[in-house]
């Protein structure tokens, strides 16, 4: 497709245009109307795409007709401050204005210009679209929510909470009956995973295949026939009568036969002669194998390619059968709480957004988009991609729009996430003779001498002709790659290329001389999983060196949160004797009364059960977060900066855990195992993964994680896609190399193309750390015993930077610069500046403290948990019936909620369905709805859906609403599950009081006026507590239990209705006894 007419492509390097007066030569040039800007690491990417920006605002372009994209928010907000502070900056004098004018190509622009351009921007901010993709499909997703068929209410969901939805569809997709014949074919008699495990790991690996892949995707493994048993043993007979001379080929024939002969076929065929055969090579132990006997080895190893085929069907068809269960159950609870991942927002629209242009949708009063500038683009997926090009395509049709695409193919490194570096080749393809490339290759980051390290690394690359199996994924990678350079020659710098027994060790030792020697330089520690990041975070606080680490991870393994979270463990369960031990041993359990173990087992044993009530009860009346806080403070008290942090941490969870708290302390430790904090400080030693540390960059970069493979480990499927931009069409089985040439060749090239994209992005994974270095750059690969192979990562190292030096512990393989680089005076441009100038004196800022309720968030309380007093016992609290037994009771309350009164009960279908929907069905749905419309004629629980039993039940206690009834003036008003929720309390003691009542009769005058009160109201709460219909001490005991839920809940509906506490009645409906008793 054609996106403009008149622009000439070409390719130039901007980086060599002259400068004059620090500024670019304005040059008027035609914009061409698709630009793609191939950016190398530090060559301004971000500069180029700002100055793209800034030339269509001062062009007249609103910004809402403007999209900039990239692929975090963090930079999405760093390209707004660019832009910004650029424009401001040429406020300040007409010399700077000229500059930005100079960079800009825009002679026109000068201080009132850019005033003017400044003012209107910042009138309009909330109208600029620079944002992630993700936030603005999220955008359109709202605006056209009724269209694409969404809620009008939902929200992204929280990691935390999505992990909690995705494990409840697991375990309701395992609780249907075919789940289990489904996880048999999937398992292939493993034993070792749980089948929670398995079943958790096969939708973690294939459920993005699923949600883009076509429905005939799972279906693409041909249909190969075995060998008959007839035909199998014709090739016995045949080898059994062949003989040969040569003794390896005839011993080897001997052994082989008698497996096949026992049935031993995968073993034996992946050996010996057969492995040779497998490989295409025509030689055993030196001698040449018989074409006879080699026929035979290939009919064999087709047929056992047959049998795994056939097997490999099966488990795709139990995968695809597992996924759509799974998806079915993920997509209700998603709706029910009203919340989308990201992938579902652009899901949708992938799959919807064409539709509703058609139908003239895609402008509501906004702007239509004129103008895309697309960041990072090697990292957007295909299925994004899909939803950007119709954008694209109405921009084309404008007369004045346009396209920018900036990234570097060199830096995808999200692959896992969906990323593709091939689109930007296929973009390119798309713009055809209407798009301009731009390549730039001179660093402002980098320092000549880390550079030329990164030069002959990938350069060697580009050179060795023994990459075997991958040296068309090399070539493929390093045609994107040109010699890099620095902008500042003069740049001091150093690296140093060594060998240690312990890597890390080595690294960790490194960080502390360059920190004692240059305190102000940042350092990072780059590896390649959070394992590692928190076992480097361990030695250098061992080292006495302070670092951060920027991976998040849980804090739940740190010592002192394992203290708070025993102390919950044992007020969730009082018996828990291993928790109640480790509690004791530390200051929170001695400021608790407890004392150390074994001697005070007995006495910590009585004490727990009352002090596990007691902290229960804190919980619910303070909330998590208040609560934490205090339990902390003996801890705090003895620990250190980073223990302290880590404490911190825990109660910033603990306030984030309110607005879902439960009754159960173990579902905040679930919270707290399951949600990631970062742990960023001002700390000038960083720790962190190579993905995070993307788009930075620091004055020193040690990387102690180089021994591993370029690619790691093998999946179970693989993927195709016709062309990049396509949806999935192929899901099928990973081909080892061994089987490639017994399978339909199309599925051996299918998982070769697998191998290539995961051995390209490995090398961009090493660019991306390689080039984070400003000005010293220190790989540290392990001790060998020889100079390692290609593939590992410290082999490409050793042969490009130190070929024929053997990586003994201790030898520097490689040095080349300054070693004192950090004494040197020479810096990039502004880095003095930056680094030494002090910041101007701040100006006071005096703050208005506002509402002190609304300083934290309140601590929450529902009536339910009023149950049995303010004297709590944790029997009560931690009592629980089988999972069927709750089932039921949850399912009581649900069809309760569907019946207003028993002259118009809902069919048994739709109550059917409204089980369904609950998470806790239960197992006889039947037998259920039997049992509730037998209730429903109960003389008891019957008579409170009966119209005229509960007029005459609420006429004996207001008599005046007999009169009323008998005029035909009395309204009745049913709300079943009447929630509310207020603000009580002062502004040292505030709470949010919320609940819900089951059922709830409100009694109204009609002939008075709409805004008057109600006369009275009745408040009906059912209650499944297995209770005989003759045990009246046990209802007597249940009804004093429950009394003071009740008054709360008289409480609320005086408070909401404007009602007098005499005129509300309160009714416990005790459904098994079938007794209704007044409170």
């Amino acid at each position: 497709m054609r996106l403009g007419c008149g622009a000439t492509r070409m390719r130039c390097d901007w980086n060599a245009v002259p400068l004059i007066g620090g500024a670019r030569a304005m040059v008027e040039t035609e914009q061409p109307r698709a630009l793609f800007i191939r950016a190398s690491a530090g060559t301004g990417k971000t500069f180029r795409l700002s100055n793209r920006y800034l030339q269509l605002l001062i062009d007249g372009v609103v910004p809402e007709s403007i999209l900039a994209s990239t692929f975090t928010r963090k930079a999405a907000g760093e390209i707004l401050d660019r832009v910004v502070q650029r424009l401001a900056r040429a406020t300040r004098s007409e010399t700077d204005a000229a500059e930005l004018a100079g960079h800009l190509e825009r002679p026109h622009l000068d201080r009132a210009k850019a005033l003017e351009v400044l003012v209107e921007l910042l009138r309009q901010l909330d109208r600029c679209r620079i944002s992630t993709l993700d936030a603005f499909f999220g955008q359109i997703a709202r605006t056209w929510c009724l269209e694409l068929g969404l809620p009008t209410v939902w929200s992204i969901v929280d990691e935390a909470d999505d992990v909690e939805l995705r494990d409840e569809a697991i375990r309701r997709t395992l609780s249907e009956g075919h789940a289990r014949e489904v996880v048999h074919l999937l398992a292939k008699g493993e034993t070792q995973r749980s089948i929670g495990k398995l079943v958790g790991d096969t939708i973690g690996e294939l459920y993005g295949f699923y949600l883009d892949a076509e429905p005939g995707a799972w279906e693409r493994l041909p249909d190969i026939a075995p060998l008959t048993d007839e035909q199998l043993n014709e090739l016995i007979r045949r080898m059994s009568e062949l003989r040969f001379e040569k003794a390896g080929i005839e011993n080897a024939r001997q052994a082989d036969l008698a497996a096949f002969v026992a049935g031993d076929w995968e073993a034996t065929l992946g050996k010996g002669i057969g492995k040779k055969v497998a490989a295409g090579e025509t030689t055993f132990n030196r001698s040449e194998i018989p074409s006879s006997l080699a026929e035979i080895y290939r009919s064999l190893l087709t047929h056992l390619a047959a049998l795994r085929l056939a097997e490999q069907r099966s488990h795709l068809t139990g995968a695809r059968r597992l996924l759509e269960t799974f998806h079915e159950h993920y997509e209700r609870l998603k709706r029910d709480a009203r919340v989308m991942r990201f992938e579902d927002v652009t899901a949708t629209l992938d799959r919807r957004w064409g539709q509703v242009a058609e139908r003239g949708g895609g402008s509501r009063g906004e702007a239509a988009l004129g103008h895309l500038l697309l960041d990072e683009f090697q990292d957007t997926s295909p299925i994004q991609w899909r939803v950007l090009r119709p954008q694209v395509e109405r921009a084309n049709e404008m007369a004045d729009g346009s396209l920018m695409v900036v990234g570097d193919t060199k830096q995808a490194i999200y692959g896992w996430r969906g990323g593709d570096a091939r689109l930007f080749d296929a973009v390119e393809k798309f713009a055809g003779s209407d798009g301009l490339t731009q390549t730039l290759d001179v660093s402002r980051r980098s320092s000549n001498v880390v550079l030329d390290a990164v030069n002959r690394i990938f350069e060697h690359a580009r050179d060795r002709a023994d990459w075997e199996r991958d040296r068309i994924a090399v070539r493929r990678w390093i045609q994107g790659y040109v010699t890099h350079r620095s902008a500042y020659p003069e740049l001091t710098g150093h690296v140093r290329f060594e060998s240690a027994v312990d890597p890390f060790d080595r690294a960790v030792a490194l960080a502390a001389e360059l920190h004692a020697v240059a305190p102000s330089i940042d350092i990072a520690l780059l590896v390649r999983g959070n394992d590692s990041v928190g076992d480097l975070i361990g030695r250098l606080t061992r080292a006495g060196v302070p670092a951060s680490e920027e991976a998040g991870k849980s804090i739940a393994d740190a010592p002192i949160v394992r203290i708070v979270l025993s102390a919950l463990a044992l007020t969730d369960h009082p018996d828990d004797g291993i928790a109640r031990f480790h509690l004791a041993a530390t200051p929170l359990g001695r400021a608790w009364g407890f004392v150390d173990e074994p001697e005070g087992a007995d006495a910590n044993a009585r004490l727990a059960h009352r002090i596990a009530a007691e902290r229960r009860a804190e919980l619910i009346h303070d909330g998590y977060g208040r609560t934490i806080e205090r339990w902390i403070e003996p801890l705090a008290a003895t620990g250190d900066r980073r223990e302290r942090q880590r404490l911190a941490q825990l109660v910033d969870l603990a306030f984030r855990f309110e607005p879902r708290a439960t009754l159960r302390p173990s579902d905040f430790i679930r919270f707290v195992e399951r949600e990631k904090v970062s742990d960023p400080s001002s700390a000038k030693v960083r720790v962190m993964n190579f993905h995070q540390s993307k788009g930075l960059e620091f004055d020193a970069v040690i990387l102690p994680d180089i021994d591993r493979k370029w690619v790691g480990q093998t999946p179970r499927f693989v993927t195709h896609r016709p062309e990049v931009t396509a949806r999935i069409t192929a899901v099928v089985p990973y081909v080892r190399q061994a089987d490639a040439g017994f399978v339909p060749k199309e599925l051996a090239d299918w998982t070769e193309e697998w191998r290539r994209q995961e051995f390209a992005e490995s090398l961009s994974m090493c660019y991306v750390a390689l080039t984070r270095a400003a000005r010293a750059l220190y790989p540290i690969m392990g001790e060998r015993k020889n100079e390692g192979t290609l593939t590992y990562w410290s082999g490409l190292f050793s042969a490009a930077l130190a070929p024929g030096t053997m990586p003994t512990d201790g030898v520097v393989l490689y040095e080349a610069g300054d070693p004192a680089w950090h004494q040197g005076k020479a810096r990039r441009p502004g880095d003095e500046g930056a680094r030494t100038r002090p910041a101007p004196p701040m100006a006071p800022i005096e703050l208005r403290v506002g509402d002190p309720r609304l300083m934290r968030e309140p601590a929450r309380v529902s009536p339910s948990g009023t149950e049995g007093g303010f004297r709590i016992r944790v029997s009560d609290l931690l009592k629980q019936g089988s999972r069927e037994a709750l089932a039921r009771g949850t399912a009581a309350h649900a069809l309760f909620e569907e019946v207003i009164w028993n002259d118009a009960i809902p069919n048994r279908q739709r109550l059917a369905r409204k089980l369904a929907s609950l998470e806790e069905t239960p197992s006889d749905v039947e037998g259920t709805i039997e049992r509730f419309v037998a209730l429903l004629a109960a003389p008891e629980t019957g008579a409170l859906f009966d119209r005229a039993a509960v007029i005459g039940s609420a006429a004996k206690v207001w008599p005046d609403l007999a009169s009323l009834a008998s005029a035909g003036r009395l309204s009745i008003e049913i709300a079943n599950e009447y929630r509310f929720a207020f603000l009580e309390g002062d502004a040292q003691s505030t709470r949010i009081f919320s609940g819900s009542i089951d059922r709830l009769v409100v009694f109204r005058d009609e002939t008075a006026p709409s805004s008057a009160p109600p006369l009275a109201a009745m408040i009906v709460d059912f209650k499944t507590d297995p209770i005989g219909a003759d045990d009246r001490p046990g209802l007597a005991e249940r009804t004093k239990h429950y009394a003071p839920q009740l008054e709360a809940y008289r409480s609320a509906v005086a408070r909401l209705l404007r009602l007098a506490p005499e005129r509300i009645a309160c009714r416990l409906a005790f459904v098994a006894p079938d007794r209704v008793v007044s409170v």
